[in-house]
């Protein structure tokens, strides 16, 4: 007893309104309105939604008097709805249900044929779409488009969803929608189906929409969830043999909200009903009678369950590779940064092609020119000519090398990286200190027991630069011409 709720018209005179619809719009035309009569004689009436807003902040400040044509979500006077026909507004008084309020009077349900102006623009589909419903809350603070909440939508994508919504309630906590109609299909995807619309439209059915997990439940149905029917002429399959508002119509809903009471000229909803015609089925009456269902609670169905233990962790098996990159220091030395993958052994050779003289005899050519690289190097090319010419020689040599588990790292793990330092013979150091200087292939190889020997190359360049290439080139020089002063 708190609150009323009216379609009201002539609406100028009873709320606020723009100038331009007070001069515009018909008094025939008819709109949602909301007065707290609690709160006394003096309690303004307010427009529970339009197609204009002037009480919005933004509307007041703006001075706006008219809407624009456009019909824009940015207009700081735009209400929640378009005004598609001027003459009649976006709701008329003819065949309009009345709003129904919540208990606390806050939360209104509506129905309405305008289109919202967050749809967009629609191709001009809504200027004959069917009735659908909406709920509105009227707490201050919020705007009407912020108040506004959909729940069904016209989309003009097929004759299931064409059929207008008929009538409505709203349960005492306002979680609960109630409405009736014809309509099989409902676009809205904030609705989830507990059981399905029927495929063909029929007699109206009642359907329950809960706002609190957003359930859209059609509670009319027949026998094994047949949909409602009574005798009826012959119609053709798929077609609607009942017409008008042939079906269920008036609900109620109890305080709880957990029972619906509502009105059905369906004659196959109870055994034995005592109201329907027999025999002519020319005849298209059917008495109606009064309903109630009951909202059915879905208790949780114990399943087998169990939770198994832990699998165990998996033997992680390090890739059995070999990875190598090279750093040249400036004095004659590369650093090796070798990624080895366990213990094992580990040799380098770094091949480079230098000159070979006829001044050279065969044996000075086999070794003075690598005079001065380890004893243990073994020349990788073949092919050495006594002819002037270029042939590969070993320029560095690193003996067979252990690497043990302790060298790399606690448990060797994959990627444990170890540094080689490969210094260049001496026999070739002048060449190093070269502009550019000498450019080589290290190739290595490295063994372990019970494991595929892995090989790996990598390009680097023997460089000696500064002060100390000068020395050492100056002091050969002198040492080969005995006389010159130093």
């Amino acid at each position: 007893g708190s609150t009323v709720t009216w379609m009201g018209a002539d609406v100028s005179k009873q709320a606020a309104m723009l100038r331009h619809e007070q001069h515009e719009l018909r008094p025939s035309y008819a709109e949602p309105l909301w007065r707290r009569i609690s709160e006394g004689p003096q309690a303004p009436t307010r427009r529970v939604t339009g197609g204009s807003e002037p009480q919005a902040p933004a509307c007041i400040a703006s001075g706006e008097l008219e809407l624009g044509e456009l019909g824009l979500p940015t207009d700081p006077c735009q209400g929640p709805f378009q005004i598609v026909n001027q003459a009649n507004g976006i709701f008329t008084s003819e065949d309009q249900a009345v709003p129904q309020l919540s208990a606390n009077g806050m939360t209104v349900a509506f129905l309405a044929t305008a289109p919202p102006v967050a749809r967009g623009n629609d191709f001009g589909l809504s200027e004959n779409a069917p009735t659908d419903l909406y709920v509105a809350d009227m707490q201050e603070g919020l705007t009407r488009a912020q108040a506004l909440r959909p729940l069904t939508q016209f989309s003009g994508t097929g004759s299931g969803e064409a059929y207008p919504i008929i009538d409505l309630a709203i349960s005492a906590s306002g979680q609960q929608v109630a409405f009736t109609t014809k309509r099989t299909v409902f676009v809205l995807p904030s609705l989830t189906y507990v059981t399905a619309p029927m495929a063909v439209a029929g007699m109206s059915e009642l359907f329950d929409i809960d706002l609190g997990d957003g359930t859209l439940t059609r509670v009319t149905h027949g026998y094994e969830g047949a949909p409602g029917e009574h005798p009826h002429p012959t119609a053709a399959a798929g077609s609607d043999p009942y017409k008008g508002e042939d079906g269920a119509l008036s609900p109620s809903f109890s305080t709880d909200g957990e029972t619906i009471a509502f009105s059905s000229t369906a004659s196959n909803f109870a055994y034995g009903d005592g109201n329907t015609p027999a025999g002519d089925e020319s005849l298209t009456f059917d008495g109606s009678d009064a309903f109630v269902v009951s909202r059915i609670p879905y208790s949780s169905t114990p399943t087998p369950q169990s939770v198994s233990t832990y699998p165990a962790n998996p033997t992680l098996t390090p890739a059995w590779r070999l990875g190598a990159t090279a750093h040249t220091t400036g004095t004659g030395t590369v650093e090796l940064y070798v990624a080895l993958p366990g213990a094992g052994q580990l040799s380098a050779v770094a091949d480079s092609a230098v000159v070979v003289g006829v001044a050279h005899s065969s044996r000075s050519a086999r070794h003075g020119s690598d005079r001065g690289a380890t004893s243990a190097r073994r020349p990788r090319a073949a092919g050495r000519s006594h002819s002037i010419g270029h042939a590969k020689r070993s320029v560095a040599v690193v003996l067979t090398r252990p690497v043990a588990q302790a060298t790399l790292s606690e448990g060797a793990a994959e990627g444990a990286v170890l540094m080689v330092p490969l210094a260049i013979a001496p026999a070739y150091r002048k060449l190093a200190a070269q502009q550019g200087g000498l450019p080589a292939t290290v190739y290595l190889t490295f063994t372990a027991t019970g494991h595929p020997t892995l090989h790996e190359r990598v390009a680097v360049t023997f460089v000696i630069t500064g002060r100390g290439a000068r020395r050492r080139h100056v002091g050969a020089a002198t040492a080969r011409r005995p006389g010159v002063r130093r």
